[in-house]
């Protein structure tokens, strides 16, 4: 895009009619690129750090999806769930553990930054959505599996640590890996079957833009958006089938997780590493109860119908 386009798409985004916008619910009002912030008085220092602190990311995913991808996207601040529900372009609940939401179909992220949460953690969670909605406007109308979408967005996050790289070296070494094609319509519900779902995505998908780099990740959406279906996209843009990208991504695996099998055979660094495993575990099941006790208070939000594209319904994280 041109950057006179660029700007004429900024300008006829800024002037959007009322309805649209969060009104007097969040009344400061930022641009610092294609990123325009909507947020409460006193997070005008937030909206400018968080805009620096994404631009190298957001940057290097236009490149990956590609030219339809880019343009405005409406960031929305609060300290307040409440007034991100009240701010919202369409009728949403964002549950008591959610962070962040992406409204794709209407270009829009959500961020909840109240509790003293860090930037970093901000971060994060933007890009996980502002992925989700690039996702939506690379391939609008696509089905796009769930290992896809979530392993993007994770990936795009940062969001790969040690318990991931533990739980998928467990899994390697275990031989209880998901194929991919079981991970295509949702996760396993609980416990280190969800994390390993989890970790295989966003592995798969950073095997994917490592090994074969941006411009096979573009065309295969570029694909996806002319309404070719996902397995014929990715076969077309990568020259293999999936089946083949996912056995190449396994023989990696289990070269990359030599060592956890070497460690595995020293006795005390296998204790002291059951004991942090443990340990991880309990923290994940009190957060996933209290999580779980927050949904049962507040049981969802609703879904705003189709105004637009096909597209993915809000995604909370």
């Amino acid at each position: 895009m041109l950057p006179e386009m660029q700007a004429v798409h900024l300008l006829l985004f800024l002037l959007l009619p009322a309805v649209v916008t969060a009104g007097d619910e969040l009344p400061r009002r930022s641009v610092h690129g294609a990123l325009v912030f909507q947020h409460t008085e006193g997070l005008d220092a937030l909206a400018a750090d968080l805009a620096g602190a994404v631009q190298d990311t957001v940057r290097d995913m236009s490149v990956e999806l590609g030219e339809a991808a880019r343009g405005p996207v409406r960031v929305l601040l609060a300290t307040e769930r409440a007034a991100l529900e009240r701010a919202a372009p369409v009728p949403i609940r964002m549950p008591a553990w959610a962070a962040g939401m992406a409204l794709p179909r209407q270009g829009v992220v959500l961020l909840f930054v109240g509790g003293g949460r860090p930037l970093d953690e901000v971060r994060k969670t933007f890009l996980h959505e502002y992925a989700h909605v690039g996702l939506h406007r690379a391939a609008p109308g696509a089905r796009l599996p769930r290992w896809f979408q979530e392993g993007y967005a994770m990936y795009r996050a940062g969001e790969w640590n040690f318990q991931r790289s533990a739980t998928l070296g467990r899994g390697v070494l275990s031989g209880r890996l998901y194929s991919l094609e079981a991970l295509t319509e949702r996760f396993p519900g609980e416990g280190d079957d969800v994390e390993l779902a989890y970790a295989q995505s966003i592995d798969f998908v950073g095997f994917l833009l490592s090994r074969h780099g941006a411009p096979a990740f573009a065309d295969a959406l570029s694909r996806l958006a002319r309404g070719e279906a996902f397995l014929s996209a990715l076969e077309e843009a990568y020259d293999k089938p999936l089946a083949v990208l996912e056995d190449e991504w396994r023989a990696d695996l289990k070269s990359r997780f030599t060592w956890f099998s070497v460690l595995a055979t020293t006795s005390v660094v296998w204790i002291a590493a059951s004991l942090i495993f443990v340990l991880a575990y309990l923290r994940r099941r009190r957060a996933r109860r209290r999580a779980m006790e927050a949904m049962e208070d507040d049981p969802g939000w609703i879904e705003p119908p189709p105004d637009g594209p096909p597209g993915p319904p809000p995604l909370l994280h």
